[in-house]
């Protein structure tokens, strides 16, 4: 099964992803791998999940009054958020665009960001305060203000972003007669290799002597023909 993107996830509108892209971008540090933006994300996606931070979309998030200094000082509008035209031109041309959209809207990334952010964050060149979490050293903004059941109830989110089912775990029951049974195999097939070679006879044998020291191997099933002879 494909894993799901952040858009799929989160239930987000096509243009809430390119609204995230934009506010990432103006509002993070690009350098790196990718980290700061995508807490940006993160940190956004908790606002979203609160609720009360401009409602559920990521448009009006991003434009609430006195949140995101880099959308407001600059005047953006939910709109021209959702535009990838205006992204591009915003972000610096449409192949920036699409990088910082595919920082966003990748689980993993955003995912990995997403425990270690709040609801709130500073800027660098107002310092960090105890406990406030830096994705880049010296370079990203600082990240504070965490919500214990925001940040599980988010968790929950990623963590469904396409894992495969974990194999139902055997019963005690199947185990004991599985460990059983090749315990068995093991003591037998031991024998085996000690007394097939002086005791049996190709002429009196049903098998013939190489058969029966290839059954002799421990990963190879002893016939149930040769078995019923001691049943």
């Amino acid at each position: 099964m494909p894993q799901r993107n952040v858009q799929e996830l989160w239930g987000l509108k096509p243009e809430e992803t390119n609204a995230l892209a934009v506010l990432a971008g103006l509002e993070g540090y690009r350098g790196g791998k990718g980290e700061d933006v995508a807490a940006v994300a993160a940190n956004a996606l908790q606002r979203r999940l609160h609720g009360g931070y401009g409602g559920k979309d990521i448009r009006n998030i991003a434009t609430q009054r006195g949140q995101y200094a880099a959308i407001l000082d600059r005047g953006i509008t939910a709109k021209q958020l959702g535009d990838p035209a205006f992204g591009a031109k915003v972000l610096g041309g449409a192949a920036e665009f699409e990088r910082l959209r595919g920082i966003v809207n990748n689980p993993e990334m955003v995912g990995a960001q997403y425990p270690n952010v709040g609801y709130s964050f500073r800027a660098p060149s107002v310092g960090a305060k105890k406990g406030d979490y830096m994705p880049v050293p010296g370079k990203s903004n600082f990240y504070f203000d965490k919500d214990p059941a925001t940040v599980k109830k988010g968790l929950q989110i990623f963590q469904s972003a396409g894992a495969p089912a974990a194999a139902a775990p055997a019963s005690s029951t199947t185990a004991a007669v599985e460990k059983g049974n090749n315990f068995g195999q093991m003591i037998l097939n031991s024998v085996m290799k000690k007394l097939i070679p002086a005791t049996i006879q190709p002429q009196s044998s049903l098998f013939s002597p190489e058969q029966l020291l290839a059954y002799s191997n421990e990963e190879a099933p002893l016939p149930q023909d040769f078995l019923d002879m001691f049943l």
